[in-house]
């Protein structure tokens, strides 16, 4: 139903996906893809990539990207749900600039912070590569600004997006208490830039040391770093303003956040989902008895909602 806010509270078991069938899904392949930034340096960009037969000549192609400290590598069993419900649609996940397998493949970041318009860099030139002219566009938290700025600069090719536990601007000032309160105040201070910068590595620390971090990954100073860098770069970015420059979508802007998420506070992506364009085909999801990491701990959850979005639009 256009313009109705959908909220969807379900029982998981109904969702959960048995690992016979897990093992019998479509064959999804390692990809890896040269980009080049700013003209500057090319970069190698890893994920995995599901082929269909019956994509027709736009390509048709999910493309997922993942939260600020996953990888494309722990999704491996949505994605084949995906190819496996979406048999018109290519797949296609990647791990940005800073993530996962595409870290691994480059030896030092230099710069202070990665900004989003350069992952959007590496999406654009992979939709070249892959002659993508009708694409439904997944992201992940982090990834949810990368999408975002995505569908404001390919508004021919983008028909659609969907915004997973996404990122949005300040969020941390829905939090409540005196959490609330030092975020809302932090985000007026003139030097907030730098307070950032300076207390960044000391509270992924803390995360890491908590076990809040993606508890796949033996967190290195090279990936420690990085989140640092990832997150300067996504701070930046205008979640609210980025909305309103999104062009019509065929396919609608969607949201799936969890009852559960312990990240992102529900009312941050309420109000965000208020401030979208009323002119837009929207919903908006809410799981019950899910966390954040969707992707990964939910797969058949995440999969059976696109499903949802593409088949009814």
């Amino acid at each position: 139903m256009k313009n109705a806010l959908i909220i969807e509270i379900k029982n998981n078991l109904r969702h959960l996906c048995p690992k016979k069938k897990v093992r019998q899904m479509l064959d999804i392949q390692p990809v890896a893809y040269k980009v080049s930034i700013d003209r500057k340096f090319t970069m190698e960009v890893c994920g995995f990539k599901h082929t269909s037969p019956n994509a027709g000549e736009g390509n048709k192609t999910i493309f997922v990207l993942p939260g600020l400290d996953d990888s494309v590598s722990y999704y491996q069993a949505m994605l084949g749900l995906l190819a496996e419900h979406n048999p018109s649609w290519n797949v296609i996940a990647v791990d940005l600039r800073g993530q996962g397998l595409t870290l691994h493949k480059e030896r030092k970041i230099a710069q202070m912070k990665i900004k989003i318009e350069e992952q959007t860099q590496i999406v654009n030139e992979i939709f070249k590569q892959e002659r993508i002219s009708e694409c439904f566009v997944i992201g992940l938290s982090y990834a949810g600004a990368v999408t975002l700025q995505l569908a404001r600069e390919n508004k021919s090719i983008i028909k659609g997006i969907g915004l997973i536990a996404p990122y949005v601007t300040n969020f941390k000032s829905y939090k409540r208490g005196v959490t609330g309160l030092y975020y809302t105040l932090l985000d007026k201070h003139p030097a907030k830039g730098l307070i950032s910068m300076m207390s960044l590595p000391f509270y992924f620390q803390m995360a890491k040391y908590e076990h809040r971090l993606n508890l796949n990954k033996n967190w290195t100073s090279r990936e420690m770093n990085a989140l640092t860098k990832l997150t300067l770069g996504v701070l930046e970015y205008n979640t609210e303003e980025a909305v309103e420059d999104l062009g019509e979508l065929s396919l609608g802007i969607h949201i799936l956040c969890g009852f559960d998420d312990q990240v992102i506070p529900i009312s941050a992506h309420k109000n965000f989902y208020h401030n979208i364009p009323n002119h837009l085909h929207k919903t908006f999801s809410l799981e019950e008895g899910v966390g954040h990491r969707i992707f990964e701990r939910h797969p058949a959850i995440a999969a059976d909602w696109v499903h949802r979005v593409l088949h009814s639009a």
